[in-house]
This record gives C-alpha cells, structure tokens and sequence, in this order.
C-alpha cells in the first residue's frame, strides 16, 4: 500500500511518494520489499498513486543482495482513484491477488521480520473470510482496538466495550480470498477505509477478524518525528552494514586524525568525530573537525562542510550540509531542511 499522499509529513511528501524516504540505508519500500520477501511472500504487488512515476523508476533502481536468491516477483499498479481513500488502494490492488492467504503491508510500517512470519503462520487458512490483524497491548500508538477474552477483535475505532480488552493496530493484516467481495461490495457502497469494513464483518456478518499480539517494536511513519524515531531503532538494533558503507555501532565513536579516502568514495576530514550508532554511504564526504552522530544517516553523496555538528538527522537526495552547520532533530532532503514539529 504506497498510494497516498502522506500529508502528515508535508512538505517533504510534496516533492517525494512517502514510500521513498530513506530511514537507517533504505528507502521505506525497500524495507519493506525486504521484509516481505525473506518472511516467505511470493509475490509482491505495490499500489501507487501518488507521484507514481517516482516509484515506478525507484523499483527499476532496487537492488537487494539478501533476498536476490528467491523465487519472488514484483508487480506494480497504479490506483487511479487513489484519493477516494486506502480502501480504493486495496480494491485495485486484490485485483491482482490470486492466494488463498495474503498480506496487507503499508510502506510506511516499520515491524520486525519474525512479527510477519508470525502473522502469516497465525492465519486460519481453512477460513475464506478469514482476518487477523496485527496487534499491541502495550504502544499507544495506532488505531484502537476492542479484544474479547478469547482474542477476537470486537470493533477498531469505536467506542471499547465494557470488559473488553485494548489494544493498538498500525494496519498490518493477513487475509483470505473471501475478504476482497466484501471490501468490493463496500466500496461500492460509498466506503473509503478499511477498518469500517472490518467493523462490518464482525457485527453484521458475523465474521471472525483474530488479533496476533506484535512481540517488537514496530513504527508507524506519518511524521518526521517518526522518520527519526525509526532511524533511531533500525541503527540501533537492525542496520546491516554494507560493504560499502562506514557504519559506526550504538556506544563506538571513531576518531578521524588524518584526512581518510575509502575505495567507496567516502571522503572524511581531519579531526572529525563520529558517534555510533551512525551511518555513511558511498560518495559521501564529511568535512574537517566535525562532529557527526548519534543516530545520523548520511545517504550516498551527501556532502557535510567543515566544523559541523550533526545529530538525530536523515540526510539523503545529493544533500549539501553548509560549512558551520549545528543541526538537530532533521531531515534533510536535496539540500532542504524538514524539521521535528514543535
């Protein structure tokens, strides 16, 4: 699902889909493309909408060493109604889907790999109406869910039951081949979301919809806030360095004396120092006596000037860093500066 127009994170998403901004060395879609395929997906089919053609060349572009081996496609449709709302995205979508058990996936989620896995083996395969969304007892974070005492969900987004037990969900969701009639019919009856849909099914159809409790932490990025907060957890816990990266681990700092040039292009200055947990890719350079970290990602030919302090920042799209610079709390995108709401 990487249709919408992301307003809550204008205007960075003015210029650039959601699906393309880069958290911790790759793109939400990448993440996500990731993800999905080393937790056994077969095929994978991402609906676009807004800025499509920008996605449409990013998955031409994407390459990713780790899941090169599998047996998996990539399918890309456009939604061309995607402005009617997530639940048009994922009627467009199903058209395409041709599984007994399947997987929703926003672009813009962030959860672990083992979470996924769970999810899809948690399924009630036998079930062609058959829902389970993922769950969280503990995050407050996400839309409100209403949990019987035998884990089925009661109602998303409405008043909570008396008794009932709460939780939060972020949209993630595996279901069955019968499930895509009834979000047609909806739509078709003037529905937008997906979640009324699901209300729907439990209270007048009488439908099961499960919750599987996450076990990680999972991010759901609609904000700059949380482009950060993500980038803070994925450097911390989850980045695999590149071969031709520098990545500095959370609690390691790295004293550059002398002026440092690496095969992969990555140019540092003389007394420059760098706090872990920090990434920096290919082609990028970083000016005398900086001070770059933590929890700064340097996408590939980012430029930072001289005697800059740099923390809590993603900066990719070619970015130039003035000389002087003391940034904090920031995305920084084709040399454009997007900050931390207040």
């Amino acid at each position: 699902m990487a249709a919408g127009k992301g307003e809550r994170m204008n205007p960075l998403t003015l210029e650039i889909p959601k699906a393309l901004v880069y958290v911790a060395g790759k793109t939400l879609l990448e993440w996500s493309l990731e993800r999905l395929f080393l937790s056994g997906c077969n095929d994978i089919i991402v609906a676009t909408g807004w800025k499509s053609e920008l996605i449409k060349d990013a998955l031409d572009a994407i390459k990713m060493p780790s899941v090169e081996k599998t047996s998996g496609s990539v399918s890309i449709i456009e939604v061309p109604e995607y402005e009617r709302g997530p639940l048009q995205t994922f009627v467009t979508a199903t058209g395409m889907v041709h599984g007994s058990t399947n997987i929703l996936n926003p672009v813009d989620l962030i959860i672990s790999m083992n979470d996924v896995k769970a999810i899809i083996s948690a399924h009630p395969k036998h079930d062609q109406y058959a829902v389970t969304l993922a769950i969280d007892y503990d995050s407050n974070r996400g839309s409100e869910v209403s949990l019987g005492s035998d884990g089925q969900i009661l109602a998303i987004n409405q008043e909570i039951r008396k008794g009932s037990k709460k939780a939060k969900s972020a949209l993630l969701l595996t279901f069955s081949s019968g499930v895509i009639e009834l979000c047609k019919n909806e739509l078709d009856r003037g529905e937008s979301r997906i979640f009324p849909v699901l209300n729907n099914m439990i209270q007048v159809r009488d439908h099961k919809v499960h919750g599987y409790s996450v076990t990680g932490i999972w991010y759901d990025v609609d904000t700059i806030h949380d482009v950060l907060s993500a980038n803070k957890h994925l450097l911390g816990s989850v980045i695999k360095q590149k071969p031709d990266s520098v990545y500095i681990p959370d609690g390691d700092t790295m004293q550059i004396e002398d002026f440092l040039s690496l095969d992969s292009g990555i140019r540092i200055g003389r007394g420059v120092l760098l706090k872990g947990p920090c990434l920096i890719e290919k082609n990028s350079s970083i000016g005398d006596k900086c001070i770059i970290g933590p929890y700064v990602s340097m996408a590939e030919d980012t430029i930072i000037g001289d005697n800059s302090e740099v923390q809590n920042t993603v900066i990719f799209g070619s970015s130039n860093v003035p000389i002087n610079s003391r940034i904090d709390g920031t995305i920084i995108y084709q040399s454009n500066y997007y900050r931390e709401e207040a």
